[in-house]
């Protein structure tokens, strides 16, 4: 994990969230549909504001929480939405390696949303690929 609670690129085979990726608005604003969509499945609901100073710390404020009463009280819970959520086996090595306990929500949290973001990503850029299918192989991931 970088100091962002990142996965390291050269530890994973998927597409690589960049910094600017987490304040592009639209792509955060799919990113949020996603995760809404994503945890609904599990019955929490999720209410966002406006009054958070980046895109990326509205989503993890608002995450945390749920994420930590996972923790806290449905283990099982949380599996299953890191399944759904198709987090990777080896990010989730990583945290459960790495995390203190004390940061483990935020963790968690930080991969859920990168994950979130990367399913955006590739999923815009085999849409582009199907309008534009003579475009430039990898470009915009």
């Amino acid at each position: 994990m970088n100091e962002k609670g990142m996965i390291p690129p050269e530890k994973s085979f998927l597409p690589v969230v960049q910094e600017v990726h987490f304040q592009d608005q639209a792509l955060i604003l799919e990113t949020t549909e996603q995760i809404k969509k994503d945890f609904a499945l599990f019955e929490i609901q999720l209410c966002f504001t406006e009054e958070q100073a980046s895109p990326y710390d509205a989503l993890s404020e608002v995450l945390v929480p749920h994420i930590q009463a996972l923790i806290d009280s449905n283990m099982g819970g949380l599996y299953a939405l890191l399944y759904q959520i198709d987090i990777p086996d080896h990010w989730w090595k990583m945290i459960r390696e790495n995390a203190k306990e004390s940061t483990l929500a935020n963790t968690i949290t930080d991969a859920v949303i990168q994950r979130e973001l990367l399913k955006v990503i590739t999923r815009n850029h085999f849409r582009q690929q199907r309008i534009n299918p003579g475009g430039s192989g990898t470009a915009g991931l």
